[in-house]
């Protein structure tokens, strides 16, 4: 989804695994005891753990990293607390008429609830960049191990490449976020498969198990065959099995930095081992598009353009406000094509992405709205085809439901699609995709780096 919902989801959902028999039974103990006793059982796991995974990834943690351990209801008090105050409901709200406006997202849901949802659903435990703590569930459950190994793993991140550093809560960039993400949840993902699945991890009889499907795919990896984004069953092993019913856009943003984020960080890990993953902090991935096609990135690199417009809310006529303004990417496009096309949905009417910026008004008066997206694509071709997909992807959604009184103006020229669509007439929709065409400049994307460098000679097992 958005930065806005995602941010929240890296910090909320990070491997919500299944909840199962307990590895080890503090039965024996006395009551007053027990807490106490799970408590510490739990430090000590983690700290084995995080030994661990430093050994696999040839780092050192620079110091010891803060544990913060709660039940289950405490978990989710925090997280919803650190939910609304990072992101109130008007936010939310006004996030979700911006992907209304566009047919991202189905009229009148409520995001927050959803979030609130999915939180009551998935808390689990998760590392936290800015307290530089890792909370858990002082409740035993059979992935106990994988989650620490993945949280640790942030923590190990963190501590090396400084993750605050790095754009993770840019809502004006929502896919330079999302490939981010995708680097920092993808090593997750790796170094979890890689303990996980090491004959000296620290795991019970589930997840033994587990480690072996986790050893599979990796050996699957290495020969180049890939999982599907979209896996149901694959994704409801990791515990995530209650997005199906989530709106798409926030269903495939919230896999994607661990799908195809693992096969990103995978590719660097095989071609230069743990080095070559370290450079990755130093040139990160700009665009989801290099994500979706890893040659973009790794043999000849496209460079997404940036479309900057100088002062966007001045744009619009009086009354209206900008509640939104964010680079949607190709992996939401796509999104939305598929959603409004179905099965008739083109690739290369997103394939041939290179930038976009989407502007979303609303008048809080009237309640009128309207959006102006500007794109960019590799060839004129790829712009004729993104025009003429569009055009259709618009007359199925306004078949299935008419909006009285929303206008569309759609303006190619060159390699680039100017759209305006909402409440108001088809030649003020032209005379703002005008000044649109008349402000922005395009510029190629600069390169991403975190704070920290590391150079390691150790090679990868």
């Amino acid at each position: 989804m958005t930065t806005l919902i995602l941010n929240l989801v890296f910090l909320f959902l990070p491997f919500a695994h299944p909840q199962g028999a307990p590895a080890e039974s503090p039965d024996t103990l006395k009551d007053k005891d027990r807490k106490a006793r799970q408590v510490q059982l739990l430090r000590e796991r983690s700290d084995r753990i995080g030994a661990h995974i430093a050994k696999i990834r040839g780092l050192p943690f620079k110091g010891p990293v803060k544990k913060g351990i709660q039940n289950k209801e405490e978990l989710r008090n925090y997280l919803q607390e650190l939910m609304l105050r990072k992101q109130p409901k008007e936010k939310m709200d006004a996030l979700a008429r911006a992907y209304a406006m566009l047919g991202l997202m189905p009229r009148g849901i409520d995001l927050s609830k959803v979030v609130l949802d999915l939180l009551q659903q998935q808390v689990a435990g998760f590392y936290d960049p800015e307290t530089k703590s890792l909370y858990l569930i002082n409740e035993w459950n059979m992935s106990q191990s994988s989650i620490i190994s993945h949280e640790l793993m942030h923590a190990l991140q963190d501590q090396h490449f400084d993750l605050l550093s790095l754009p993770m809560e840019d809502d004006k960039r929502e896919d330079v976020m999302n490939a981010v993400r995708c680097v920092i949840e993808g090593e997750g993902m790796l170094m979890m498969f890689l303990y996980v699945s090491d004959k000296d991890a620290d795991v019970g009889a589930f997840e033994t198990l587990l480690g072996e499907g986790y050893k599979s795919y990796i050996t699957a990896l290495n020969r180049g065959i890939k999982m599907k984004l979209d896996d149901d069953s694959f994704m409801s092993n990791l515990g995530m099995g209650g997005l199906a019913n989530v709106p798409r856009v926030l269903k495939e943003g919230l896999i994607l930095p661990y799908m195809a984020g693992l096969v990103f960080v995978h590719k660097a890990w095989q071609r230069g081992g743990w080095q070559g993953v370290n450079d990755l902090y130093q040139d990160m991935p700009q665009s989801t598009e290099q994500i979706l096609h890893i040659e973009k990135y790794f043999d000849e690199r496209d460079r997404p353009t940036v479309i900057y417009i100088k002062d966007p809310d001045r744009l619009a006529p009086e009354g209206f406000n900008l509640i939104y303004e964010s680079v949607l990417g190709e992996l939401y496009i796509s999104v939305l094509m598929r959603d409004l096309r179905g099965k008739k949905a083109s690739k290369s009417s997103w394939e041939g992405w290179d930038g976009d910026l989407y502007l979303a008004f609303l008048h809080p008066e009237t309640d009128k709205e309207f959006c102006l997206w500007s794109t960019v694509w590799d060839s004129e071709k790829d712009a004729r085809e993104f025009a003429a997909q569009y055009r259709l992807a618009e007359s199925s959604r306004t078949s299935r439901k008419p909006e009285p009184g929303v206008e569309l103006a759609i303006v190619l020229e060159g390699s680039e699609v100017f759209i305006a669509r909402g409440h108001l007439p088809r030649k003020s929709l032209n005379d703002l995709i005008g000044r649109v065409q008349k402000t922005r400049v395009l510029k190629e994307a600069l390169p991403i780096r975190s704070k920290g460098k590391v150079i390691q000679k150790a090679a990868k097992d």
